[in-house]
């Protein structure tokens, strides 16, 4: 048995294939090869091209557009868990939904939030019984270093602080960037 083989009959966690640097064949060759072997698949980051080629692999496959993953598990199993998602603004929304859908694919619970950005701290207040709730939170916050640590006050469960690409940093601005 493979390496990836034992984790997945230890750990019970679907198999990826991680789509950058892949063409469409390999990819399809992959997901094709781990889906006779496996009950569970996260191909995340593909293309819409690439997602109409995954789907007739399984019949359960999904194609998470806002997320841009394919999915293959039990839609129907009992998720556990409460993972809240949160959004420091509407341009994170396709990081947090990829977010998302690997935690149901993992078998959380998870709800997203979006655009709950510290312009307002309001914003945030909004939402303080759902983030007292949560038992972990995701915080997908663009450049802003500020939202998970404001959550984070707010919270006494694990905060994930996922940095992207988008948005706009005041450190940065402030250093001249």
């Amino acid at each position: 048995m493979s390496r990836g083989g034992l984790r997945s009959a230890r750990q019970g966690l679907p198999f990826v294939v991680f789509c950058d640097g892949k063409t469409q064949q390999e990819i399809v060759r992959r997901a094709r090869k781990l889906l006779a072997r496996h009950r569970h698949l996260l191909v995340p980051r593909v293309s819409p091209e690439v997602a109409r080629a995954l789907l007739p692999l399984d019949r359960r496959a999904a194609y998470h557009e806002l997320a841009r993953a394919v999915t293959a598990h039990d839609p129907k199993r009992r998720l556990k868990g409460d993972v809240l998602i949160v959004t420091a603004g509407t341009a994170d929304i396709s990081v947090a939904e990829e977010a998302r859908v690997i935690a149901e694919v993992l078998g959380d619970r998870a709800e997203a939030v979006y655009d709950v950005g510290v312009t307002g701290l309001h914003r945030v207040l909004t939402h303080h019984s759902r983030l007292l709730q949560a038992r972990v939170v995701v915080v997908v916050a663009g450049m802003d270093e500020v939202l998970p640590s404001v959550v984070g006050g707010f919270v006494d469960c694990p905060v994930i602080a996922v940095p992207t690409s988008i948005g706009y940093s005041p450190t940065l601005a402030a250093w001249g960037w």
